[in-house]
This record gives C-alpha cells, sequence and structure tokens, in this order.
C-alpha cells in the first residue's frame, strides 16, 4: 500500500478524505494527507468493532484497493454520507506494516482521538 510518508518526529498523522456513494455495490473512495497532529485541521475520529476479519470489502486507498472488514465499510458507509474529509481511522491512516510507524502512531492514539471534534464509536 502507498502511503505518504511521516515525519514522526513531527508526530505527523493522516487524515482521510473519503467518498461514500449511496450505491452499496461501489467501493469506497478514498485518499489520505498527512498534517501535524498539533496544526490538524478539524476531523472526527472513528473507533469501530471489526468484526469477522474473514468477511472482508474492497475499497480504493489512495488509488489502491484494499480490503477492509465488513464492519468498518459498514460503519463508513453509516456514519460519513457522500464526501467526507479530516476523518482518521486506525486502519486506514496507519501503514501497519512499518512496524516504526505503527508502534508511534499507537503512542499517539490518546491525542489523536482527544484532538478530534467527534470521536464516533460504531459496535457493528
Amino acid at each position: 500500500m502507498a502511503y505518504p510518508p511521516l515525519d514522526l518526529a513531527q508526530d505527523e498523522i493522516r487524515l482521510l478524505s473519503l467518498f461514500v456513494d449511496d450505491d452499496s455495490n461501489k467501493s469506497i473512495q478514498c485518499s489520505t494527507t498527512v498534517t501535524k497532529l498539533s496544526n490538524a485541521p478539524p476531523f472526527k475520529a472513528l473507533s469501530y468493532y471489526r468484526g469477522d476479519r474473514f468477511d472482508r470489502r474492497s475499497l480504493m486507498l489512495n488509488g489502491e484497493r484494499l480490503m477492509v472488514t465488513k464492519n468498518l465499510d459498514a460503519a463508513l458507509r453509516t456514519l460519513f454520507r457522500h464526501e467526507q474529509k479530516a476523518i482518521w481511522v486506525d486502519l486506514l491512516c496507519i501503514d501497519l506494516e512499518n512496524a516504526t510507524e505503527r508502534s508511534h502512531q499507537v503512542s499517539l492514539m490518546s491525542e489523536i482521538y482527544s484532538g478530534a471534534t467527534e470521536v464516533l464509536a460504531s459496535t457493528g
């Protein structure tokens, strides 16, 4: 997955812009932008129950297909209608294959959630 790089020394994070079509057969379209956490625009954060890891749906992230759980797909479709900007979702905003980044971003999670203008929860 191609993520724009983060400057971890500057406590940078990625925020999503996404477009959710009313047609549930169409993939959600997402892109990420990088911002310093301390200077981030107003953003919403999503906490969700991942659910069955084998029940997957595809979405497009930065032009590449990514498989996510059915629960995350449903949460994005339910909570974010049409075009939305400045959303933080751990699975989509953290390069989980980069152990250094993943560890650093996990250490910032309490600041990320407390810095959000709204934290939305989806229990599946």
